[in-house]
C-alpha cells in the first residue's frame, strides 16, 4: 500500500490500493449474516464445502459474477458463501441438503424471515446473472 516507501499511507495511496482489490464473495457466518447483509437489496448464497466437486467446478463463475455485482451494481446484492462443514446448524436453519445450494434472499428487514429462491439454472457465470436479473434484483 505505501507505494512511495516513506512509511506512510496516503488518501491516494490507499484508494489505490482498494480499487485493486478483488470484490469476490464475502464470507458469510452466523455471527456475521445480518451485518453483511443489511446494507443489500437481496443476497445471493452459495452454501458449500471446500471438498465438493460440483462446487469447486462452479467457484471461478461465482466469484466472476461477484466482482462483476460488486464492482457494477454496489448495494444491490450481496454474493456470499458459507462454508458448510464450519456452518454446520447454520445451513441446516437453511434447509441445505446437497452441495452446492445457492439461496437468492431479496428484499427482507431480516434475512432469516426471508423466503429464499432456490436457483436450479446452470451454474455458470451467464446463467446465474441471467437469474439474477429475472428475479428483478438487478438492472437488465
Amino acid at each position: 500500500m505505501d507505494a512511495d516507501g516513506d512509511g506512510k499511507v496516503t488518501t491516494e495511496e490507499f484508494v489505490a490500493f482498494a480499487e485493486g482489490q478483488e470484490l469476490g464473495p464475502v464470507e458469510l457466518t452466523p455471527e456475521n449474516f445480518d451485518a453483511k447483509t443489511k446494507q443489500f437489496k437481496a443476497a445471493f448464497v452459495k452454501f458449500m464445502a471446500p471438498w465438493c466437486g460440483h462446487c469447486q467446478n462452479m467457484a471461478k463463475s461465482f466469484h466472476d459474477l461477484a466482482k462483476k455485482i460488486h464492482s457494477e451494481n454496489p448495494g444491490t446484492v450481496l454474493i456470499g458463501t458459507v462454508n458448510c462443514d464450519q456452518q454446520r446448524e447454520f445451513c441446516e436453519m437453511f434447509q441445505v441438503e446437497g452441495l452446492p445450494t445457492l439461496l437468492l434472499m431479496k428484499d427482507p428487514e431480516v434475512f432469516e424471515d426471508a423466503t429464499p429462491v432456490l436457483f436450479q439454472g446452470d451454474r455458470n457465470f451467464e446463467g446465474m446473472l441471467s437469474f439474477l436479473e429475472q428475479e428483478g434484483v438487478l438492472p437488465k
